[in-house]
């Protein structure tokens, strides 16, 4: 009778690694295939990461469960955060490729893959011989400033991105509007 209850606990063990190591793989090949484009936040490496610390968690917590087999405890403790490993291993590999790309990129090609409208940005030189993209009124930072914020952290030679006072002004003058109080 007590095998039975043994047997239901290391298949509930089981199906439970098994299931969270299907979700792990479902979401790194989902970020492989639908991954966001190049240019935009690193922020998947940090989940994949938490992904990682949480099946070597897991894998400890399998180390300790006294019911199981030592040789089934061994191998679940260690192929549990070896699988977790591997998986984080590519997700960083693919977003260091897609870096790169972006990287690759000069400023029409980043302002194309951005979708940024290239009227709300004024390339000039600052005063010490820098290059400079700014964005001016009607322009916001939305989306497409991100992606270009994003695009001159990782390009080398990449102009220093600023947003002009127009573009704030124009964004009071709509508030107060809307509002209903006149502009100051």
């Amino acid at each position: 009778m007590t095998w039975t209850i043994y047997a239901r606990k290391t298949a509930a063990a089981i199906l439970f690694i098994a299931g969270f190591l299907w979700f792990l793989v479902t979401l790194a090949f989902t970020f492989l295939r639908y991954g966001l484009p190049p240019c935009e936040s690193d922020e998947p490496v940090f989940w994949a990461m938490g992904g990682c610390a949480v099946g070597l968690i897991a894998g400890g917590a399998v180390l300790a469960w006294p019911q199981l087999r030592i040789m089934t405890r061994a191998a679940l403790a260690v192929g549990a955060p070896a699988a977790m490993f591997a998986i984080f291993y590519l997700v960083i590999a693919a977003n260091d490729a897609r870096q790169a790309s972006c990287a690759a990129r000069s400023l029409p090609e980043a302002l194309a893959a951005c979708g940024a409208v290239a009227s709300h940005y004024r390339s000039a030189t600052s005063e010490g011989g820098y290059p400079t993209l700014t964005l001016v009124a009607p322009g916001a930072t939305d989306r497409a400033w991100n992606c270009l914020h994003n695009w001159s952290r990782h390009a080398d030679g990449a102009p220093s991105l600023i947003v002009d006072e127009s573009v704030y002004t124009a964004y009071r003058a709509k508030v107060e509007a809307a509002r209903g109080t006149p502009a100051p």
